[in-house]
Order: C-alpha cells, then sequence, then structure tokens
C-alpha cells in the first residue's frame, strides 16, 4: 500500500483552527499507511489533506541490524525520562507495532515495548527494560513561554544515516496551556520526517514538550505537547519521576543526543 499522507487531528490556539501533519518517516510502502509528514520510499511530494505540498524523502537505508529486505517500516524519536529504561515518543509512531527497536546514536539497539499510549495527546510511553546511562529531566513546573528559544532532536531525517541526528532550534511562537481543552505549543521551526516524539527543550535543557507534528500547510511551523501534559499522563500511568541530570550540566547538543533515540516501528503486516 502507498505511503499516504493525512491529518488525524486539528486543534485550536486564540481561536485559530490548526490543522496538524505528523512527523515520523515511512519506508516499504507496501507495508504501511504513512501520515502527512511522512516520507515514502518514492520522491514524489505527498498531498496534506489541505493540499499543500508536504515533501517527500527518500526512505534511509536502515541501520545495522534491520531485515534483509530493509523491512522497517516507520521511525521517528524518542527519548528516555528514567534510568530504568522508561522512554517517551509520539503515539502515531509505535502505534500498531508489531516490532519497536530504539537505537542510541552512539551504542547498540534495544528492544522497546508499549507501557501506555494517551487517548487524546499523541504521547507514548515506552520501555526498553534496561538501565540507561542518560534520561531528560522531567519538571512540570516549567512553563513555556512565548519568543522563548527551544532546541530539539530528530532522528531518521538523514538520507544518508537515520541514526545520525539532527539538532533543530526555534522559539516558541504560541501556545495553548491556559486553555482547558486544547493543550498545544507552537513552534517558529522547520522540522522534517522523523521529529515525531523528540524532545523540545529549553536553553537551560529542561523539558518543555515533545514534538507532535507541524502545521500541515505551513512547514516552517512545529507543534508539540507541553510539558505539563506530559506530566499529567506519567501521573495517570503512576510513573515515579526520579531526580534527573542537572540541566545545562553539559552541552546542549550532548544533552540531547544523550537522552535520545531513533525509534523504529515494524508494521503488523510485515513478514
Amino acid at each position: 500500500m502507498e505511503c499516504v499522507a493525512r491529518v488525524i487531528r486539528s486543534k485550536r490556539i486564540g481561536g485559530v483552527l490548526l490543522l496538524l501533519a505528523l512527523l515520523s518517516t515511512c519506508g516499504m510502502a507496501s507495508d504501511v499507511v504513512g501520515t502527512a509528514g511522512s516520507s515514502s520510499a518514492a520522491d514524489a511530494p505527498v498531498k496534506s489533506a489541505i493540499g499543500a505540498p508536504v515533501p517527500a524523502t527518500s526512505r534511509a537505508p536502515p541501520p545495522p541490524g534491520a531485515g534483509p529486505n530493509g523491512d522497517r517500516v516507520r521511525s521517528g524519536t524518542g527519548f528516555f525520562i528514567s534510568g530504568n529504561g522508561l522512554m517517551l515518543s509520539a503515539t502515531h509512531v509505535v502505534e500498531g507495532c508489531a516490532q519497536i527497536t530504539v537505537w542510541p546514536w552512539d551504542g547498540p539497539e534495544w528492544r522497546a515495548s508499549i507501557v501506555a499510549l494517551s487517548g487524546t495527546g499523541d504521547i507514548a510511553l515506552l520501555s526498553v527494560h534496561a538501565d540507561v546511562p542518560r534520561f531528560a529531566s522531567v519538571d512540570v513546573h516549567t512553563a513555556p513561554r512565548i519568543g522563548e528559544r527551544v532546541s530539539t532532536i530528530g532522528f531518521g531525517v538523514s538520507p544518508t544515516d537515520p541514526r545520525d541526528p539532527v539538532i533543530s532550534q526555534g522559539s516558541i511562537k504560541a501556545n495553548s496551556t491556559d486553555s482547558p481543552d486544547n493543550h498545544l505549543i507552537l513552534i517558529d521551526a522547520r522540522l522534517l520526517p522523523g521529529n515525531s516524539g523528540g524532545p523540545v527543550v529549553d536553553d537551560e535543557g529542561k523539558l518543555l514538550g515533545m514534538v507532535t507534528g507541524r502545521l500541515s500547510d505551513r512547514e516552517d511551523l512545529a507543534v508539540a505537547v507541553p510539558i505539563r501534559d506530559i506530566g499529567l499522563f506519567l501521573l495517570e500511568n503512576r510513573v515515579k519521576l526520579p531526580s534527573a541530570e542537572v540541566p545545562g550540566a553539559r552541552p546542549l547538543g550532548a544533552l540531547l543526543r544523550g537522552i535520545s533515540v531513533l525509534v523504529q516501528c515494524t508494521s503488523e503486516t510485515s513478514s
């Protein structure tokens, strides 16, 4: 089946209806239906639900350990939130997977399993069932501010090596965290397929949210779930947040690479 772009949800910020395109990558077009902002094996542009072209990229070669036919069919980003291997990604990256494998940029792979999925926030809690040395500092009292500079990291966006992460910077354009129903952060940053599930941090390395997509008609505006919703999701699933490494204790790029991983999903229909 061909990878098809689609918008799966809409939200409002300041009374404006936003159509959201997702940022996972999609390979092996015969195996999986992609999402808006995903990439297919073809180089032709994918169309979003409102007709704006979402440029596709070629399917990146699978990392070592993938099947002989390159049957890793969907990928995104994730990040660890505790030393015992709990991590977060976007639901649309991992839902419906027969197998989930995560790859740090500087080490061997782990097999991961889904612990919980958010019904409304596109948040997935995973576990690699192993201890990890580095993880994000999750402080639910950290509030995003309009104009604040932020950074995020994405795997699977490189056409030559999906384990080579790309760090992007931008600023908070808008947020709806004061709204009772629609909690989103709008980021002035041009993100790529593969960024979904990536952490959004401030200049001190404090977690502000998680990337879930971009506006379907604006490639330069990304969308993230705010830290408050992440905290509530973890609380609902009885996840006790440990003390994390002190943000800013090392360069921001090193911190993002240290806590983040490439997340790859094999479709349930893959052989």
